[in-house]
């Protein structure tokens, strides 16, 4: 398995690199269109757009090995199954604990917040304040928050929920 993944590496690298130069050199000859055309040489425009769509191609083909490639080095990771009973425990103890500190953590964070602020002339004032530190936190927690919630019956649902509420904290 070492051996694959260190393969697997060199092998990105690769790709990787064949998929920037492909574009630098599209990039390249599409700002220099303006300067070749220009040029009076015959069949120029004739050469320039034949190494355009070369240029474009081979951006699109490395592109197209660059999905492949994440998609296998991303199938052949050895994901955690939640069936066995080792596996879950130790889903159990590393993942939700760590979201239960992390959930608990915020929770006592914003009730500090509110009990050092909530003195304040300018906290009695305006009171927006502690609305948009609630509602940053409700959306901050709720995101992690919604893990707890991942069981089968609702496993797709509740993630694809908390990749939408995770889109708004950018």
């Amino acid at each position: 398995m070492m051996s694959y993944l260190r393969r697997s590496k060199e092998q990105s690298i690769t790709i990787h690199m064949g998929l920037a130069l492909s574009l630098a050199f599209l990039s390249l000859l599409f700002f220099l269109t303006g300067v070749l055309a220009n040029v009076e040489v015959e069949n120029m425009c004739t050469w320039v757009g034949a190494m355009l769509h070369y240029a474009l191609l081979s951006s699109l083909t490395w592109m197209g090995i660059e999905v492949f490639n994440t998609f296998w080095l991303v199938y052949m990771v050895c994901w955690i199954k939640v069936t066995d009973q080792r596996a879950l425990l130790a889903h159990y103890f590393t993942t939700m604990t760590i979201l239960a500190i992390l959930v608990s953590s915020g929770i006592i964070m914003l009730f500090l917040v509110y009990r050092k602020i909530r003195t304040r002339d300018e906290w009695k004032q305006n009171r927006v304040a502690f609305l948009s530190i609630w509602g940053l936190s409700c959306l901050f927690g709720t995101t992690w928050g919604l893990t707890f919630l991942n069981y089968d019956p609702l496993s797709d649902f509740i993630l694809f929920l908390s990749c939408f509420l995770n889109s708004f904290q950018g």
